[in-house]
């Protein structure tokens, strides 16, 4: 007979009389495993939340980082954009003014032949000393 069985008040064959120590232990013990299997299946619920809840704030994490990621990469190609378009205007404005500058140096030459050959000779003497 074992130890429990023993202590439990039962004979060898394993019957329990319904007193004493051994019904107590015997209820003690009963309701042991039914604590355990409820905290088993506690612990098993909190950890499939737990899960679930890490799962979806993970996907939405993920959604805000794609959308301002796709946001802000929209952002850096239409700043590429208007930066190209400017540096387009830049060279055009520069090659404007230099087209401008050289037709002002063109017809200033121009005007100044003009104006030579429209001074009688004996005058430019006189001008260009």
């Amino acid at each position: 007979m074992n130890f429990l069985n023993r202590l439990a008040g039962g004979n060898e064959e394993g019957n329990n009389n319904d007193g004493g120590v051994g019904g107590w232990l015997a209820s003690i013990k009963e309701k042991s495993k039914d604590l355990m299997e409820v905290y088993k299946r506690d612990i098993g619920e909190f950890a499939s939340v737990v899960s679930k809840d890490t799962t979806e704030a993970v996907a939405k994490t993920r959604g805000t980082l794609e959308k301002t990621l796709a946001s802000t990469s929209n952002q850096t190609s239409a700043i590429e954009q208007t930066s190209k378009q400017s540096s387009k205007q830049t060279d055009m404005s520069k090659n404007n003014r230099l087209h401008i500058c050289h037709m002002r140096q063109l017809v200033a030459e121009r005007v100044q032949g003009q104006l030579q050959a429209s001074i009688p000779s004996e005058h430019k003497a006189h001008v260009y000393e």
